[in-house]
């Protein structure tokens, strides 16, 4: 039986540790599913710089999970908090990456409205952000189905991006 640090209502969240690395690896070197992310594939030691970063994250109230299915306990992909500056503010950017075996299960939609009302209740924000690549059409919908709305174009490390925002 696997052990949840939270759990959404078909989710189970786990905290990225080094226990995570042939999960994350499966995601984070993915080229499909990297496709739009501004920093593309990752190496073996950008998968553990990006464990490493997130448990330091994990301190300040931000971090990332591992997600698996309740009901099978497979695992489905990763999501969680980064955070970025916009106007000259540190904010929170939620993301999520599903396994390409499990999208249009609705699995993005459900991490990103329990990210953004945790992002509300328990870290205290007024507001959460998510940057999406402008090509990326649906990771668009799943934050307009998760209640987000587009502030609009952004340029982020270089990339057209489309600034999505969810207030409390």
């Amino acid at each position: 039986m696997i052990k949840f640090d939270v759990s959404t209502q078909r989710l189970g969240l786990q905290r990225v540790t080094n226990q995570h690395w042939d999960e994350l690896k499966r995601i984070l070197q993915d080229e499909e599913l990297m496709h739009f992310s501004v920093k593309g594939v990752k190496t073996d030691q950008e998968v553990l710089h990006y464990i490493k970063q997130s448990q330091s994250d994990e301190e300040e109230g931000d971090g990332q999970y591992t997600l698996y299915s309740l009901e099978t306990g497979e695992f489905i992909g990763i999501a969680g908090y980064f955070s970025f500056l916009y106007e000259e503010a540190k904010e929170l950017e939620i993301n999520y990456r599903i396994l390409r075996s499990h999208w249009r299960r609705g699995y993005a939609t459900e991490v990103a409205i329990f990210l953004a009302d945790q992002a509300f209740e328990r870290l205290g924000k007024q507001r959460v952000f998510a940057i999406v690549d402008q090509r990326n059409l649906a990771s668009k919908r799943v934050l307009e189905k998760a209640g987000f709305e587009c502030e609009g174009k952004f340029q982020y490390h270089g990339r057209a991006t489309f600034l999505y925002q969810k207030k409390l």
